[in-house]
């Protein structure tokens, strides 16, 4: 109880709390180790030796610096960054009141499920609010010793490693995720209000944004993980496959609804697509 009442009194935390054991008791393709809390002030510095795990940040105001692999980097709200294993962790408060949280985990798989994530770059990226109400889950579950928390712990670490890697991209179930390109926002939205339009395609859109083509391609790929054209095709399939599993509109109808101005085409896609005619949907 002292330590809480010093808390509140300095405005500093310090919560840190870790499983029960040392090593996961199941084999885990991903296993959460810990899970902490902490705002600091200016005199804050975290200097630590390699570590055998990973460990996420994501900060939820003030700034701070990150050292990773010897390189220096400015990281504040919004942002997260991570360290691998055998990694030295340098961290250092430049506000007063530098808060953020993070989680470390292991398992048999954690370093294939980073890199299939696709989170190459360890230093500091924008993918918006911290989810801190997904945090206190895992505060629950991680020192919890009952049958199953463990597993809980995994899925809940697994989560926030998800979201991480969905940020910027199509979103997320926390909500849509903010897009720090204009031009890639706007690109989005045009599909997603208009992909129904047979007309519309990247060549119009980048005219629209006043872009070159090729421009607006490297930047939609950068930010989404895809390219405009495939995410218009998807749109335009997961429209077309919904009227057709729910619906009894005619076949053209269909393909006219969702963008495709040759029913043939059409059918000829849904077939490439997903090994089915049209007409099977419905049988």
């Amino acid at each position: 109880m002292l330590f809480w009442i010093l808390v509140a009194y300095t405005g500093r935390v310090h919560h840190l709390l870790f499983r029960p054991s040392a090593r996961p008791n199941h084999d885990l393709p991903l296993a959460a180790r810990s899970v902490g809390h902490y705002r600091v002030g200016t005199d804050h510095r975290e200097r630590s030796q390699k570590r055998p795990f990973f460990q996420v940040y994501w900060v939820v105001e003030g700034w701070g610096r990150i050292t990773i692999r010897g390189q220096s980097h400015l990281f504040g709200p919004g942002q997260v960054a991570y360290y691998r294993p055998g990694d030295d962790h340098i961290l250092n408060a430049i506000d007063d009141a530098w808060c953020y949280r993070f989680w470390t985990f292991d398992g048999d798989a954690a370093a294939d499920i980073v890199t299939a994530f696709g989170l190459h770059d360890q230093s500091p990226r924008d993918v918006g609010p911290c989810p801190e109400h997904v945090f206190t889950q895992l505060e629950r579950e991680i020192p919890d010793p009952l049958p199953g928390a463990e597993l809980a712990a995994g899925a809940t670490a697994y989560r926030l490693l998800s979201l991480v890697a969905a940020a910027g991209r199509a979103g997320s179930e926390e909500g849509e995720t903010s897009i720090p390109d204009a031009a890639v926002a706007t690109c989005r939205q045009q599909i997603d209000r208009h992909f129904a339009n047979p007309d519309l395609d990247v060549t119009a859109l980048a005219t629209r944004l006043d872009l070159h083509r090729s421009t607006l391609c490297r930047r939609f790929q950068r930010i989404m993980g895809t390219s405009p054209s495939a995410y218009l095709a998807a749109k335009r399939l997961q429209h077309a496959l919904a009227l057709l599993t729910t619906t009894d509109l005619a076949i053209a109808t269909v393909a006219r609804r969702s963008g495709y101005a040759d029913p043939d085409y059409f059918a000829r896609r849904i077939r490439q697509i997903t090994g089915q005619a049209p007409t099977d949907f419905r049988k």
